[in-house]
């Protein structure tokens, strides 16, 4: 007969049991791999949304007047179910799009200003100067506000119904308690669709939207965008719409009464007031604040405006020379929006990951003095931890002396009083005795045997180890301290690396204590170094925050890695009893 082998399990099974792993490995891992992928990316990459889970370079093409420039798409088409793109073409270092001088035209606005109360300000006039010279002058964005009764205010809220069709919202009229139909109250904007959106109905060209066909009239035709603009038609019976896609937006509006009773009531804004007297302070919408001045104060300044077909569009431009001393093609900005067929929108994501991120995250800080800091204190703690700690475990492990148990007990308890209790209490010692602005409140009170926890470890380890070894050392001659250091502790290399590696990483992520203690920039550690690099860098380049904090994590991954069999084994056998 054969010896058993043990029961030998299937390979479904097996890789049943691989899957769990990896499915419950998933919570942990995400966030990792998604910190290393982000420190690779560019700042647009990872702002974009929706975002990108490899550090592509993302980029857009448009070709105009047969160049291909690089576009920022801002609305794809997909959203509105029109087709039609809008994008913004990028500031072109290189190779910027250039148009020959005659397609350019220039506007002249004269601007008019007055000083009024010490600040020059943008009028408008209104009408000519009377005959002594006086003007009076519309100030641009100031309402006219006056003081009035309280009592003459009217507050009503107005309902409003919405509907948006085509990515564009516009008010309707309802009819019907279950707003079946609706009829435009204003003309609808005009909107632009690719033209595989609209279909050729009996009476009238029709746009189809949300598996419905809504009747449009064509206005106009561009080859050039690869669209077509329509507006919609309002049938005279009202068009049928779910009530679901109306949206309704109650409004408080505020009017003053006339103080004659056939006058008009104006819409106001209440600015301020004063319960005491029974007034307001109220702004007039829709009427500008005027002021009257004499005509020669007022001073006329001319800008240019100039403006370009392009894509078929009459749209701003910036020329980057003076266009009227240059014959040849004029290299120009367009800081406004372009429409274009969604199709004509070039799309390329090459995979680009940027690591001069890790390079410029490193420049930025100092984060060379950080980690010598933080290993300097690392070192002193793991040693005192690891020594303190494996000394006092050893006592409670194999010494008999009065009370262990209830001493014992009473270390085990302390272990269930957070951190932040005792920070209080710590700080204020440390203060009196002048120990602030330095690393001895961070290294000294380890060699204290500080955490119960390892004390615990210690001594849950050390009773695993055989009696007879300890007797055998007594015999030689041996007292407890040497049986210690000769015995027990190099029979403890797996918790010791446990206790190690524990503290190690506790040092390396700790933020709390260095930043009660530490006040001095040159004594910062790498979790401080990290804060301040946020606070400096973290609206403005995520992703260096997310190079440096890989950068910070790289040694606790590779002290881990190098102690693992020691680091496992010391976890599992701590809490079993020989």
């Amino acid at each position: 007969m054969k010896p058993s082998e043990g029961r030998r399990e299937s390979r479904s099974y097996q890789l049943l049991i691989y899957v769990v792993l990896i499915v419950g490995g998933l919570p942990i891992l995400l966030p990792l791999y998604w910190l290393v992928l982000a420190s690779l990316k560019t700042n647009d990459g990872i702002n974009a949304a929706p975002p990108h889970w490899t550090p592509i370079d993302a980029r857009d093409f448009v070709t105009i007047d047969g160049q291909e420039l690089r576009v920022s798409v801002f609305d794809d088409g997909r959203a509105s179910q029109t087709g039609v793109a809008r994008v913004k073409l990028l500031r072109q270092t290189d190779t910027p799009l250039v148009i020959p001088p005659d397609r350019i035209a220039r506007e002249t606005i004269i601007d008019h200003f007055v000083e009024i109360d010490g600040v020059r300000r943008r009028v408008e006039p209104r009408g000519q100067p009377d005959r002594d010279g006086i003007v009076e002058l519309a100030l641009t964005g100031t309402m006219r506000t006056e003081e009035v009764a309280s009592d003459r205010i009217l507050v009503s809220q107005e309902p409003r119904y919405l509907w948006s069709v085509l990515g564009i919202s516009f008010e309707v009229l309802l009819d019907g308690a279950e707003a079946a139909t609706i009829h435009w109250s204003s003309p609808p904007p005009t909107i632009r669709v690719h033209p595989d959106a609209i279909a050729v109905g009996d009476n009238a060209p029709q746009v189809r939207w949300n598996q419905r066909l809504i009747p449009v009239e064509i206005i106009s035709r561009n080859a050039a965008g690869g669209y077509q603009t329509v507006r919609l038609i309002s049938p005279p019976n009202g068009l049928s719409v779910p009530a679901v896609e109306i949206r309704r937006e109650d409004r408080i509006v505020r009017r003053l009464t006339s103080a004659d009773p056939a006058g008009e009531t104006r819409e106001i804004r209440v600015l301020r007031q004063d319960l005491q007297r029974g007034v307001s302070t109220v702004e007039f919408l829709n009427e500008p604040r005027t002021h009257r001045a004499a005509a020669a104060a007022v001073t006329r300044t001319e800008r240019h405006i100039f403006f370009a077909t392009l894509l078929g569009q009459r749209v701003e431009v910036q020329p980057r020379s003076p266009t009227d001393e240059r014959t040849g093609p004029v290299a120009i900005d367009v800081p406004g929006p372009i429409a274009v067929a969604a199709g004509r929108v070039r799309h390329e994501a090459p995979l680009r990951p940027q690591w001069s991120n890790y390079v410029a995250a490193w420049r930025e800080q100092d984060f060379d003095l950080y980690i010598v800091n933080t290993l300097f204190i690392a070192v002193l703690v793991v040693l005192g931890t690891v020594l303190s700690c494996g000394l006092v475990g050893y006592a409670f492990a194999r010494l008999e002396f009065p009370g262990r148990d209830l001493l014992f007990l009473i270390l085990l308890s302390t272990m269930m009083i957070p951190a932040q209790v005792t920070s209080i209490p710590m700080f204020v010692m440390f203060a009196k005795i002048g120990w602030l602005d330095s690393y001895k409140p961070l290294i000294i009170p380890h060699f204290l045997a500080q955490s119960a926890f390892f004390v615990f470890l210690y001594r849950q380890f050390m009773l695993t180890i055989p009696v007879d070894l300890e007797d055998s050392a007594r015999i030689d001659g041996c007292g407890p301290f040497q049986t210690w250091w000769l015995i027990m502790m190099p029979l403890s290399r797996p918790i010791v690396v446990t206790v190690a590696v524990f503290s190690f990483i506790g040092v390396w992520n700790d933020f709390l204590y260095p930043l009660l203690y530490i006040n001095s920039d040159e004594k910062q550690t790498v979790a401080l170094g990290l804060h301040s690099f946020k606070t400096a860098y973290g609206a403005a380049a995520p992703q260096l925050i997310m190079a440096a904090s890989v950068m910070m994590i790289v040694p606790s991954i590779i002290l881990f890695f190098a102690a693992q069999k020691a680091f496992m084994r010391g976890v599992v056998v701590s809490g079993v009893k020989g």
